[in-house]
């Protein structure tokens, strides 16, 4: 999706910036596993990340454009204004 929605001449630093915060957010994840799951329980902790998988997904229905069937020209010109 990054690379749909920002211009070309700034595509590149947005995938770095955007596999870096990826790469950031998933080894937090990973380190943080163990302390959630003493807090919240295991159930507790699933329950969490289903709540924050729902929420991902009413931001990609309700905020994210959709861009299927519209050229590459199209989507820069909407993201444009």
């Amino acid at each position: 999706m990054p690379p749909e929605i920002s211009p070309l001449k700034f595509r590149s630093v947005i995938m770095a910036v955007s596999t870096l915060a990826m790469s950031l957010f998933g080894f937090l994840v990973v380190k943080m596993y163990d302390s959630m799951q003493g807090v919240l329980g295991l159930y507790g902790l699933y329950w969490f990340y289903s709540g924050v998988t729902f929420l991902s997904i009413i931001f990609g229905v309700f905020v994210l454009p959709e861009t299927k069937g519209m050229s590459l020209q199209d989507i820069q010109d909407a993201m444009a204004g």
